[in-house]
């Protein structure tokens, strides 16, 4: 009897060839579709990403700029805006007197710690003297007419934050203008030593010294804003000269802010600062140039042109 083998069967291979026409006809345009939507996809990804990212971006930006805005509220910021004015019967003779004193207010919510150097015109003619002499030293040949006309035709004080950066050689004359205080937050405070005093007699005969004859309340203040660790300077400056005389016929002394030496951020004192330079930059160098802006005549020197006759 004869057995008939079962045939022998070949294995699966992995490699398969669509034979059927439907698969040869649209496999590639099912390929290209799936890629297409492959790709779509990963574009909505990479727009999503993108999108979630400047998001973070801008949300980090809001962060530090509410960070900054609160650090701006909160440090310390002193300002000198204004001038208390008292007036009182200082001894027996009678004699009325105005005390006026510049009132420096810290208006941020932080502590800070400060450096002053406050001038009133008790000492304003030892600081003048003091600048003086440090200018003979650097300049031998010292233009007096440029102090003149800053005193006479600027009408304007020195740069009271150079007393912070007088020579070593100033240092005992440096120290006496300089003081230091705390100012807590919201801090108003109206110090004595930078105040200073009229009476009715000055006003009535103001002598060459006297505060109604170019007197100055002025000063510079250097202090730390702890939250930004940096510091700032400010500045003040109040002329005390003349009268006025308000509705009640009775006559006072004239308070006024400087045409320099005002300012409350290091922007404005620098640009304050240049347009001092600019000014002073006016002054004569020279006798013959002081007396032409003084319309005189130096002898020796060209007469000066006689006016027009088209001038009235």
């Amino acid at each position: 009897m004869q057995v008939k083998l079962p045939t022998q069967q070949k294995p699966p291979t992995r490699n398969w060839y669509a034979r059927d026409p439907f698969h040869v006809r649209f496999a590639p345009v099912i390929n290209t579709i799936v890629a297409t939507l492959t790709l779509t996809v990963l574009g909505f990804q990479v727009c999503i990403y993108l999108r979630q990212a400047n998001i973070m971006n801008t949300q980090a930006t809001l962060a530090q700029a509410a960070n900054e805005l609160t650090k701006d509220i909160q440090s310390a910021f002193l300002t000198v805006s204004d001038v208390k004015e008292e007036d009182h019967i200082f001894d027996q003779t009678g004699d009325l007197r105005w005390r006026f004193t510049p009132i420096i207010e810290n208006s941020g919510n932080t502590p800070t710690e400060a450096e002053l150097v406050m001038i009133n015109p008790r000492t304003q003619w030892e600081v003048q003297g003091n600048e003086l002499h440090i200018a003979l030293d650097k300049i031998p040949t010292l233009n007096w007419h440029e102090f003149e006309y800053i005193e006479r035709e600027m009408r304007v004080p020195y740069d009271p934050d150079s007393i912070f950066y007088w020579p070593e050689r100033y240092a005992t004359q440096r120290d006496q203008f300089v003081t230091r205080r705390i100012f807590g937050p919201k801090a108003r405070i109206t110090p004595y030593d930078a105040s200073t005093e009229v009476t009715w007699s000055a006003i009535q005969k103001p002598s060459e010294h006297s505060t109604l004859s170019g007197g100055f309340l002025y000063g510079s203040i250097h202090y730390n804003d702890m939250l930004r660790k940096k510091s700032h300077v400010t500045k003040y400056c109040f002329m005390v000269g003349g009268i006025t005389i308000p509705g009640s016929g009775e006559p006072r002394p004239n308070v006024s802010p400087c045409r320099h030496w005002n300012c409350v951020t290091d922007e404005s004192c620098k640009e304050d600062r240049e347009a001092y330079d600019k000014e002073r930059a006016a002054a004569p160098r020279n006798p013959e140039e002081w007396a032409r802006q003084h319309g005189m005549h130096v002898p020796g020197s060209p007469a000066p042109a006689p006016p027009s006759q088209s001038q009235p």
